[in-house]
């Protein structure tokens, strides 16, 4: 029978207390019954999440670098000079550099730092090397 929304044999209502308030930075590792130890998580345990993005972005910045380092050598070695479309400059790099390379967008990005910014000849974005 039940009486007042409390099942037959069950003594009185069925009710769950609040959690006792605690900070983010625990974990519950051990249980016995119904009471919970609750221990602090390490402090100092960064995720593996966090180490792979700073090992993405000191990659990030290597590759950068690299590519700052060949567009400013491609200038002062005056091998290139007047007119080179952007995208045969960054094939040229991709060719030099392999793997080491910069992605497409952040190399236009140094290479408009360095050789200045790329002008449109007869509909295609070009950079001027060297002296004009």
């Amino acid at each position: 029978m039940i009486d007042a929304g409390v099942p037959s044999g069950v003594s009185a209502p069925l009710s769950c207390s609040p959690p006792k308030s605690s900070s983010l930075s625990t974990t519950v590792t051990e249980v016995e019954g119904s009471d919970v130890t609750r221990h602090p998580a390490p402090p100092e345990a960064p995720s593996r999440a966090a180490e792979l993005r700073a090992i993405r972005a000191e990659d990030r910045a290597a590759r950068i670098a690299t590519a700052e380092e060949w567009l400013s050598g491609l200038e002062a070695d005056g091998e290139f000079t007047g007119a080179i479309p952007a995208t045969a400059l960054f094939e040229l790099a991709e060719d030099d550099l392999g793997d080491e390379i910069a992605g497409r967008t952040t190399f236009y990005a140094i290479a408009d730092r360095i050789l200045g910014p790329r002008v449109r000849i007869r509909g295609v974005r070009t950079y001027r090397i060297g002296p004009q």
